[in-house]
């Protein structure tokens, strides 16, 4: 059934109040979602291309790069070159190194840059060196292949680095990376400038974020068109003493740092994975501090650390003391943050997936965390689209003779309230989202993503951006290493990684998504002692869900980061709930003995 006008949908339902939003306001409030993103949850499109020329207009582009990076790792990287259809000018092919025969046989524009487009997702924010050359040139581009075209704001790291660098001279890509110690690899070539830019903006954030204050991208946004006037060029005390040999006798492995100041009185809490460079970076002579460090550093009267074996170890451990001691220099010491849920009751006949501000031990399933609550009900959306559940909030009972609402007539939904739908069936429906939400049925997504390629096929682009979209937004819940998490009630598993001294292991038993205990593996494996901790996290009362607080959340956040982006070597064991726990001791000492070999 079509309606035309929302005065015939009221003259259907008449006790249905219907509103209408346009398209540019949902665009635009999803554009104000994402700007309230938190930076560590924000996906960075770090791109760099090469072209025939500086003018979009009459040039065409030779080579395109872009690189994923989340949380200052790189979790995805692609590039190609194109045939410009155009002469390249020896000048560039000399500094390139891309000449005319190598493009010959690379794909053309049109052939290429509708692939191309697919490498920026709803929820990634374009990040160049000199962002608007490269933003422009392919704007141009896609308009020239009749491709969409890129919405959102850009990240300019050259931006940047003059309002967080004012000391410095020169901002050209390779000054920059010079001046930071970044080694670029096929400088000039489009995949070895991204590498070296998106070096460069790990390390800009981390200076926005820990000592501007910036926290979410409309922080980073704002803050890249701030007056230079704003920024003096830092100025040494020539009264301070040298100290740079404050990190003399350090250790070079995982751990936590404690700025301490007169009387004891902590000052700064952080993490390095190399404690030693990370300290000495403090008090370098000449080292470029905003105004808030350079009077932290200025109080330190001794630094104190403490080594954790593995940087899992660093993080949690500096979450959970910036949290309870909150000191004068972390940004971090901020109250904490509300994130979202989805929450799933089970128990109900006829459950439907909503949002939940927080985790109650009420038994449903719980989903999360999200970034803000504008995330999860976004995802809420995206799932009602996708899956035939029903939205409607009253409790229901089945009644032939009742008269479906409008989501039966647009196909969103299977009208079990009006027995046009059975109970069984409809749990059918929740199980696909169950597996959706939790990855135990990867032919979800296939499905989902054979109906984009077929809308693709057609020509239909926007109904195959539109899936593209909420796939992208389906993978993004609570995800390590491109996997989907169970729900929080079911995320129990057990990461075991090395440690310093070689002969030692860390294991961080996981559940509920949150650290359940922490224990230490040297030259004898503890079976007995392990058994005893494996089964009281496991295995004893297993039937309670635990309620968290909001300090609790945020390790939950910080474990699935960790977790999405890990690069150290180590093993995960996901904890089968029906086991015994001399299985799972057993499965333990056979992976700790394969990590030691």
């Amino acid at each position: 059934m079509i309606f035309s006008t929302i005065e015939d949908l009221n003259s259907i339902y008449p006790d249905t109040f219907i509103f209408a939003v346009s398209i540019s306001s949902i665009r635009s409030y999803a554009a104000q979602i994402r700007s309230m993103v938190l930076l560590k949850e924000t996906t960075f499109a770090v791109t760099d291309i090469e072209t025939t020329g500086r003018s979009p207009s009459h040039h065409r582009i030779t080579e395109v790069a872009v690189l994923c990076v989340e949380d200052g790792e790189i979790v995805d990287e692609r590039s190609t070159l194109i045939n410009p259809e155009q002469y390249i000018p020896r000048g560039i092919q000399d500094m390139t190194g891309i000449t005319n025969s190598m493009v010959l046989t690379a794909p053309k524009g049109g052939e290429v840059f509708q692939e191309i487009r697919r490498w920026y997702t709803s929820d990634s924010l374009f990040t160049a060196h000199n962002a608007r050359f490269d933003f422009d040139f392919l704007q141009q581009s896609f308009a020239r292949h009749k491709v969409t075209d890129l919405k959102g704001k850009t990240l300019c790291t050259l931006r940047l680095a003059k309002r967080l660098l004012p000391g410095k001279r020169g901002f050209g890509l390779g000054q920059l990376a010079s001046y930071l110690g970044i080694k670029i690899k096929d400088r000039h070539r489009a995949l070895g400038d991204a590498f070296a830019t998106a070096r460069i903006l790990t390390m800009l954030l981390e200076i926005a974020e820990e000592e501007y204050g910036c926290e979410t991208i409309s922080d980073l946004l704002r803050f890249q068109y701030r007056p230079k006037t704003a920024f003096t060029k830092s100025q040494r005390n020539s009264s301070q003493p040298d100290r740079s040999a404050m990190n003399s006798g350090l250790p070079t492995r995982p751990g936590i740092y404690k700025m301490m100041g007169r009387g004891g009185e902590l000052l700064y809490v952080g993490k390095a994975k190399n404690l030693r460079d990370r300290v000495g970076s403090y008090f370098r002579l000449g080292a470029d501090h905003t105004p808030k460090i350079r009077e932290m550093v200025r109080r330190v009267k001794r630094v104190e650390v403490e080594e954790t074996g593995s940087e899992l170890a660093a993080l949690l451990r500096e979450s959970k003391l910036i949290k309870e001691v909150q000191p004068k220099y972390n940004t971090a010491g901020k109250p904490l943050r509300r994130y979202g849920f989805l929450r799933l009751d089970l128990s109900a006949p006829f459950p439907k997936i909503e949002y939940a501000p927080e985790i109650v031990a009420d038994g449903a399933e719980y989903y999360g965390p999200f970034r803000n609550r504008g995330a999860a009900e976004m995802l809420v959306e995206t799932i009602d689209h996708l899956f035939k559940l029903r939205e409607c909030r009253d409790s229901l009972t089945p009644d032939i003779g009742y008269s479906p609402c409008i989501y039966y007539q647009i196909k969103r939904c299977g009208a079990p309230c009006a027995m046009l739908q059975t109970r069984d069936h409809y749990l059918k429906e929740v199980e696909i989202v169950r597996a959706a939400l939790s990855g135990g049925d990867a032919s979800v997504i296939t499905t989902l993503e054979e109906r984009m390629q077929e809308h693709a096929e057609k020509l239909e682009f926007e109904e195959a951006a539109s899936l593209r979209d909420r796939i992208t937004e389906l993978q993004r819940v609570f995800v390590w290493k491109r996997r989907f998490a169970e729900s929080i009630n079911s995320n129990n598993l057990i990461i075991m990684l090395p440690a310093t001294p070689p002969e030692r292991n860390e294991l961080f038993l996981i559940r509920y998504g949150r650290l359940a205990r922490q224990v230490t593996i040297g030259k004898r494996f503890p079976e007995e002692t392990l058994r005893k901790h494996i089964t009281n996290t496991y295995f004893k009362k297993r039937d309670e869900q635990p309620e968290f607080d909001r300090l609790e959340v945020e390790e939950v956040r910080l474990i699935a980061g960790y977790l999405r982006r890990r690069t150290e070597k180590g093993s995960l064991l996901y904890v089968d709930m029906n086991q015994n726990a001399d299985a799972l001791v057993k499965r333990v000492k056979d992976e700790v003995h394969r990590i030691r070999q």
